[in-house]
């Protein structure tokens, strides 16, 4: 059962359903700000097959979570903008099989305990931490340390205290990742070129408001990163002019942020490499015709003392001769 944020129920109103549903496996509330541990508690005792299980917005604490914990077969888990849970929410899942995390707007995540946890999840595929301003380099210094091995798709909003010395070494601890979401971090084209190097199974990236970069490290990025089908590029101050090998036919009309880029696609990402291939081949052939203009050169100054010899020789002839007739 999935309930958008046009449905809003209160804690009476979810225990009369879910009473009359012990077979569910999916409940997911967008708009939970209503819902209590008056209601969420009770959960697992009606719901015990219960297999995703998501909440936004909702008032709930610890004990929520204690008793969630008891579905034990949980596989996808949200708990975005839960204000009122501690750092050690996510110990009652940690021997669970949880592949899907999302935290998102979430401000009591820590190091000590949060980061700590995490690290546990040793089937977890997608982690989704957007909007958390409380992480640290701490915080991805730990994930590095001690990596996630299955992780697949990772989102993370980084303010101004995310740089290249976490990320970096963030994405080489997890060379499987196929979608990563850094967004308003401070990283710098550094960061691309050790995803384009670390990454080799990526499909989606998503820079957005990552205003350090460069449209040369971009092209650097799009160029090696061969499976990349989708980059997010928004207000990174990158624009339709820095691309000029994509013909203005490709790109969709006028847009809001003309001319900067929002997104590049499959399409326009494929002009961005043939035209880094061509330049690779020109550079190859100019390569090649500087190395036989400068063997050319070494066989004519190999050359030119013997020729050099000769003519000395011709000039002492022409001497003796003159010498003799005189």
């Amino acid at each position: 059962m999935k309930l958008g944020f046009k449905v809003a129920l209160n804690d009476d109103q979810l225990l009369d359903l879910i009473q009359l549903m012990p077979n569910l496996e999916l409940l997911e509330i967008r708009k939970a700000d209503e819902l209590t541990d008056k209601s969420i508690k009770r959960v697992s005792g009606y719901c015990s097959q219960l297999k995703s299980f998501g909440l936004t917005g909702a008032m709930i604490t610890y004990r929520s979570a204690h008793y969630l914990g008891q579905c034990q077969q949980l596989q996808k888990l949200t708990l975005a903008s839960c204000p009122n849970l501690s750092s050690l929410a996510l110990l009652p899942f940690v021997q669970h099989k949880i592949e899907y995390l999302d935290l998102s707007g979430c401000k009591w995540l820590n190091v000590a305990d949060t980061a700590y946890d995490l690290c546990s999840f040793q089937h977890l595929t997608h982690l989704n931490l957007v909007c958390c301003d409380i992480i640290n380099m701490d915080f991805i210094h730990h994930l590095t340390a001690n990596p996630i091995p299955s992780l697949q798709d990772f989102s993370i909003t980084g303010g101004t205290i995310i740089e290249d010395n976490a990320i970096i070494p963030f994405v080489k601890a997890h060379g499987r990742i196929r979608g990563l979401f850094l967004l308003e971090c401070a990283i710098t084209d550094q960061t691309l070129e050790a995803i384009s190097d670390a990454l080799p199974l990526l499909h989606n990236l998503d820079l957005s408001f990552c205003r350090r970069l460069t449209s040369n490290g971009v092209r650097h990025l799009v160029s090696h990163c061969t499976n990349l089908r989708l980059l997010g590029l928004k207000n990174c101050g990158i624009t339709q002019t820095d691309f000029p090998e994509i013909p203005s036919s490709v790109f969709s009309g006028i847009t809001e942020n003309y001319p900067h880029l929002n997104t590049l696609s499959y399409i326009e990402l494929g002009y961005i490499r043939a035209q880094y291939e061509q330049q690779q081949q020109q550079d190859q052939q100019d390569e090649e015709m500087e190395e036989t203009e400068a063997s050319s050169l070494n066989e004519y100054q190999q050359q030119q003392p013997e020729e050099d010899s000769v003519s000395q020789s011709y000039t002492y002839i022409q001497q003796y001769l003159n010498t003799q007739i005189a």
